[in-house]
């Protein structure tokens, strides 16, 4: 399992390769990720070293590195994510 830290993008409205965005603060495998819209965000994953209780966000409009969000309530892997545009939830995976 090869762990990355690389966030791409695609314009949906046209056909193309992705197209670099920006890093994650960390090199993860396995995470999840919601959004509302204006903010991306990226939670949990495997680390080289373990798991991640990191939430990272990006700014969808434009790209640039992600931030730290905050942190999930344990470290986990393989979690599934939803969103409703108002509230995100993280749920499941692996600890």
């Amino acid at each position: 399992m090869a762990v990355q830290n690389i966030i791409e993008y695609i314009a949906i409205a046209t056909a193309s390769n992705t197209t670099d965005f920006g890093d994650l603060t960390e090199a993860t495998a396995y995470t999840s990720a919601l959004s509302d819209g204006t903010k991306g965000l990226r939670g949990g994953g495997t680390l080289a070293s373990g798991n991640s209780d990191v939430i990272d966000y990006v700014n969808i409009a434009s790209t640039g590195n992600a931030t730290d969000f905050g942190d999930l309530s344990a470290t986990r892997d393989a979690l599934a994510a939803a969103s409703n545009g108002t509230r995100g939830v993280f749920t499941g995976g692996i600890a």
